[in-house]
């Protein structure tokens, strides 16, 4: 069964109405919901941020129900300077910034060749390598040392973990990721913005503001872009799923 795996419930909020998704289980941040695209049933999983809440969400999904393929989808960083805020790239890749010495993991080459067929050449939508890091990385100089070091095009937080999960369970496995911030934008102090489970977090905004009020517009900026990644990734999943639940897919 084709599986959607996402952070944040902004990530899925679009595809949830959509795909008139039924909520089915919740422990802590994780939610599974079960919907439908036509006939074919489809799992979409809210793990929750970061490693150990993606990890933690995959390995409950795989007790319930037997899945596949996987798709990680979400928000990223942009880290190359040809992908901008509303992009989205298909991951052809997957590193970890936590341990330089860890395996590479690639995307299924039959799923990332499917997802290219569907969008054909649009500019919007790039094939790119994706760095998964602790926490997001908020200034220009430190992205362009990842960019660099790790030779990475997007980051984000929980593909990797994923990927080596789907790995190791013989899951094919795909990243779709929707860019809402790019290489020259400065994030602090809104990168410790959020909850784990995508909720503001107020006591430590409301401080780093008082101090920095002129950050406020900043922030606005940020939601404005975070909104107009959120309806590009609605857009390009949804485009994808016809793909996907057809019977090229692996």
């Amino acid at each position: 069964m084709l599986a959607l795996m996402a952070a944040l419930a902004q990530e899925l909020r679009s595809l949830k109405r959509s795909l008139q998704a039924q909520e089915a289980f919740a422990q802590g941040p994780c939610r599974i919901f079960n919907a439908r695209f036509g006939p074919t049933p489809v799992l979409m999983v809210q793990s929750g941020m970061g490693r150990d809440h993606a990890e933690r969400a995959l390995d409950l999904l795989l007790a319930r129900q037997r899945i596949g393929p996987l798709l990680s989808i979400g928000f990223a960083g942009g880290l190359a300077e040809s992908i901008d805020c509303g992009h989205v790239v298909l991951c052809s890749s997957f590193r970890c910034e936590q341990d330089s010495g860890a395996p590479v993991y690639d995307a299924d080459s039959r799923l990332l060749s499917l997802a290219q067929r569907a969008f054909g050449s649009e500019r919007a939508i790039r094939t790119g390598r994706c760095l998964t890091v602790a926490r997001p990385i908020a200034g220009p100089i430190l992205r362009q040392r990842a960019a660099q070091a790790f030779e990475a095009d997007v980051a984000d937080m929980e593909s990797y973990w994923l990927a080596r999960l789907a790995a190791r369970h013989h899951i094919p496995f795909l990243g779709v990721r929707a860019i809402t911030d790019t290489g020259h934008l400065e994030l602090s102090p809104f990168d410790r913005g959020v909850e784990p489970d995508g909720r503001i977090a107020l006591a430590a905004l409301i401080p780093a503001l008082l101090r920095r009020p002129w950050q406020v517009s900043r922030g606005v900026a940020i939601l404005r872009r975070i909104t107009r990644a959120g309806e590009a990734l609605a857009n390009s999943v949804a485009r994808l799923l016809p793909s996907l639940a057809g019977p090229e897919a692996p």
